[in-house]
């Protein structure tokens, strides 16, 4: 929902990516969901892939925001605010990890690598420094290590 529907389901998102999570709660108890502001924390909470960031604001109970951390493809949100700004290739790491999986090498060899892949759909193409699974700013996503020979 984060990702790529939010606006399907006529929730406001801030250009930062954020949602007021009471706006979630709100509009999947409409669609007939039982799930409440504490089972979206304990979700967030004891996800093991940490794909989201919450936010407090002053004064509010606990978190008040959630967005997802990477992956959007929602029209209005600044990549710049939500991922910083693009690296400079003059002070990029030497190496870097893609993670995939093995059945698209093929595909990314003939094309190299696209944004989402053959069916485009997403709007970056991530690397991380380190390639063990869900380290802090991490690879998320790798499926398995593929080391060139």
């Amino acid at each position: 929902m984060l990702r790529h529907e939010v606006h399907n389901y006529n929730i406001a998102i801030r250009k930062d990516g954020f949602v007021r999570i009471d706006d979630i709660v709100e509009r999947l108890r409409d669609l007939g969901s039982n799930l409440d502001r504490d089972g979206i924390l304990a979700a967030v909470k004891f996800s093991s892939k940490q794909r989201f960031h919450l936010l407090g604001e002053a004064g509010s109970r606990g978190p008040s925001h959630i967005r997802a951390i990477s992956g959007h493809t929602v029209h209005g949100v600044d990549d710049t605010l939500l991922l910083g700004p693009p690296m400079n290739m003059g002070v990029a790491p030497r190496v870097l990890y893609h993670g995939t999986s093995l059945a698209v090498i093929d595909s990314m060899i003939r094309c190299g690598l696209m944004p989402g892949g053959l069916r485009g759909k997403r709007r970056h193409v991530h690397f991380a420094q380190v390639a063990e699974k869900h380290q802090p700013g991490g690879a998320y996503g790798v499926r398995s290590p593929l080391m060139p020979s």
